[in-house]
């Protein structure tokens, strides 16, 4: 069920009680004025053209100006960006696993810029996102929060997200499916898998070697009793390397 001030309500601390039998609960709501941004904040990147790890570091710039056109003199700015994994697929290979499921990837809001624009409103912004990259694992997306101050203290915000391509290259591996839809290759049995690489554009590209690896994973499960004499399950993941040999697309 919905509910809602009305209009012309003033705004502060409502409390708010639900009562389930015997028991009531209650929480205080903050109903807030919702405030329009005053400035326009743009970046010299275009979201539909993604940052390349090969070409970063490098300098963008950020235009702040007032919503009437004039620029925003000498107004502080503070830039966040976040690293977040996005999809790793391309049309032509559909049947084909490009994301690396070994990696995982968690990144923090860092601040990228906290400081002054200029007399014109520019800021000129050092770009840079590529830590731990090894750890990536497959094609990443930038999600920028930008917040400009007014002199009095109200701010406005711009949020984005372009794609980031931290590798110039991406291996895919392809495993057949059995006649129950699974993707498996049964143990004693001929079975094919496929390889392809591409660049970040989805082309092929040729003659290039692969390693490639093959692993036996065994699920553990045994018991642990831990310091207050409680005992309880506990897992672990073996691998255990069966083959590997060099392969050229």
């Amino acid at each position: 069920m919905a509910y809602a001030t009305s209009m012309d309500d003033p705004t502060g601390n409502r409390s708010a009680s639900v009562k389930i039998g015997g028991a009531t609960f209650r929480k205080t709501i903050k109903v807030e004025t919702v405030k329009p941004n005053r400035l326009k904040i743009k970046y010299d990147l275009a979201p539909a053209n993604p940052l390349a790890g090969a070409d970063l570091p490098r300098q963008t710039n950020m235009q702040v100006n007032w919503l009437h056109g004039a620029p925003a003199r000498n107004l502080k700015a503070k830039v966040e960006v976040q690293l977040k994994q996005a999809s790793t697929s391309f049309s032509k290979y559909k049947t084909y696993r490009f994301t690396d499921p070994a990696r995982k990837y968690n990144s923090r809001s860092e601040v990228l810029f906290n400081g002054n624009v200029n007399n014109e409103g520019v800021a000129a912004i050092d770009l840079k996102v590529a830590r731990n990259q090894n750890n990536m694992p497959g094609k990443m997306k930038v999600n920028f929060r930008t917040r400009a101050f007014e002199k009095g203290g109200g701010y406005s915000e711009d949020n984005f997200s372009i794609g980031y391509d931290p590798f110039e290259s991406y291996a895919g591996i392809s495993i057949p499916r059995n006649r129950y839809g699974s993707k498996r290759l049964d143990v004693d049995k001929e079975g094919t898998i496929d390889f392809v690489l591409v660049d970040k554009n989805g082309k092929e590209l040729p003659n290039r070697k692969l390693n490639v690896g093959l692993y036996r994973v065994a699920w553990r499960w045994w018991w642990e009793r831990n310091n207050n004499n409680f005992s309880s399950y506990n897992t672990s993941t073996h691998l255990n390397a069966e083959k590997s040999a060099s392969i050229n697309t």
